[in-house]
């Protein structure tokens, strides 16, 4: 359950009660004013790495305009003094609707990196993805706290590397695979190009390659792409899993196996 403190209109009330003293948000509520904050506290090559995208950039453009056609349809006449926001997905109850994705090279951002997204999603039990591009090992963010936990998955060429990797997401109780299946080639990243800067290369973001002995060079950490991928794939990691398998980047996300 979710902790009794956790309310918008608390938080909401907060702010205002404190700003009589003339105290204000240290973080900013309006999700452009933080992003903008978000980057003054970067390098450029972590600002590059995080929020660019590849070619012209129209796939993230796109990607924001999709989203924004969704809506909450407001219900008039409803008693809202007890709300509750659990919803049930493939067969198990969530609190809530949303869930932490999984953000690769974290340490470009903060220190303590993933562990601090952990403990985080542990403290106000909120779904979290772990990512393949981790900067700490799934293990160490497993042992922040309980909770509901998937872990996405890049395919690369070497599927003993990527059935290890599975094989420790069942141990860290995790529910679900999510395959990242439009990966096949590294993008074409202009603003990281510009910059000469690939992040594995310095040993960033490869928590988990580190820590399995399946990955023992550098070159193996870096996870070569998957060039090819078929119908198929879904049905070779379920017959090696009993955890579902779902597509991250298919139209929809899609339950595969």
């Amino acid at each position: 359950m979710l902790p009794t403190s956790f309310s918008a209109p608390d938080r909401q009330r907060d702010i205002y009660v404190t700003g009589v003293s003339g105290r204000r948000p240290a973080i900013p509520t309006d999700w452009q004013a933080l992003q903008q904050a978000a980057q003054s506290h970067l390098s450029a090559a972590a600002w590059a790495y995080i929020s660019g995208g590849a070619g012209y950039g129209s796939t993230v453009r796109r990607n924001e305009q999709g989203f924004e056609q969704w809506r909450i349809v407001p219900r008039m006449l409803r008693d809202v003094s007890v709300r509750d926001t659990r919803i049930k997905l493939w067969g198990k109850q969530y609190d809530s609707p949303f869930m932490l994705c999984p953000i690769g090279v974290l340490e470009m951002a903060h220190p303590q990196a993933d562990l601090a997204v952990a403990r985080a999603a542990a403290e106000w039990c909120v779904p979290y993805i772990f990512s393949s591009q981790a900067s700490v090992p799934m293990e160490v963010c497993a042992a922040m706290g309980k909770g509901t936990r998937w872990f996405q998955l890049y395919w690369g060429k070497s599927d003993e590397l990527a059935l290890s990797f599975v094989r420790r997401a069942e141990q860290c109780n995790c529910d679900a695979i999510v395959v990242t299946l439009d990966t096949t080639l590294l993008g074409w990243r202009t603003a990281d190009l510009d910059l000469a800067y690939l992040p594995f290369l310095e040993g960033k973001g490869i928590g988990l390659h580190t820590s399995d002995r399946f990955s023992a060079t550098l070159q193996a950490a870096t996870q070569q792409p998957r060039p090819r991928y078929s119908t198929s794939a879904p049905n070779y990691m379920a017959k090696h899993s009993y955890l579902a398998v779902l597509s991250q980047t298919l139209p929809q996300w899609q339950f595969l196996g």
